[in-house]
């Protein structure tokens, strides 16, 4: 009678009990904006440089694809996988975005006098702004985007890590204004307007020993760390701050 049934119950719970909630879902969007900021400055006896350059990437990719944990060896894994029949339908549906946006400017001042040959004093002021863009999703890819994503599980369920790479091969377009100043005679003063293309990419970041908290739910956070100038075409260390936000769905 009743004892009996609560054996059964009592069985069949013990049975279909989840490996981790961590594995339960159709997926997650991640969800990714880094901004990032760098300066230098160069001097010679004639001349002092200084270039800035911001730049900031959004990006937004579905984790279709989830692995179950092993026990004492790897813990749940949800990665970005563009392959046919992978994943949820509503996995399919969600829109894959990327951009990319940055802005240079950069300052020349020579001072060689006003007398001479080998005379000049001048500022010339260069701003470049730049952007590219991309839209998708799992059943219409983006032809001019690669991507890789992954959610990673620790084993003990104490932690996480990400990792999103997006790379593109679209030409952003740059809008260049420089303007001379001549201090020595303003009637040599010139603008030029042209435009230019750029690729910009988002090489792979990783993110690791992040804190996982107790029920399935959004992780979020944000961290400063340090952009290489590898990691840019712009060849100048930055400053980034990177935020995240993986939600299930």
């Amino acid at each position: 009678g009743d004892a009996s049934d609560s054996d059964s119950d009592s069985d069949s719970d013990t049975a279909s009990e989840p490996g981790s909630i961590w594995e339960e879902g159709k997926g997650w969007v991640m969800n990714l904006t880094i901004t990032a900021k760098g300066a230098r400055e160069g001097r010679s006896d004639i001349s002092v440089s200084n270039e800035t350059i911001t730049l900031k990437y959004n990006a937004s990719i579905p984790l279709n694809y989830g692995a179950p944990g092993v026990p004492g060896m790897a813990g749940p894994t949800w990665t970005h996988m563009p392959a046919a029949g992978l994943g949820s339908p509503e996995a399919s549906a969600k829109p894959i975005t990327y951009t990319a946006e940055w802005e240079r400017q950069g300052i020349l001042r020579v001072n060689m006098g006003c007398q001479g040959e080998a005379s000049g004093n001048s500022t010339t002021t260069t701003i470049t702004k730049g952007k590219t863009e991309s839209k998708g999703s799992m059943t219409a890819m983006p032809t001019d985007l690669s991507i890789s994503g992954a959610l990673i599980i620790s084993p003990d369920l104490d932690s996480y890590k990400f990792l999103i790479m997006v790379g593109s091969n679209k030409d952003g377009i740059e809008q260049i204004t420089e303007k001379m100043e001549d201090h020595c005679d303003a009637k040599n003063n010139t603008t030029k307007n042209s435009t230019e293309n750029r690729i910009v990419s988002l090489k792979q970041i990783e993110l690791e020993d992040l804190p996982l908290p107790s029920s399935r739910t959004a992780l979020t956070g944000t961290k400063t760390m340090s952009w290489p100038a590898d990691f840019s075409p712009f060849q100048i260390d930055m400053e980034a701050t990177v935020q995240w936000n993986i939600t299930p769905f």
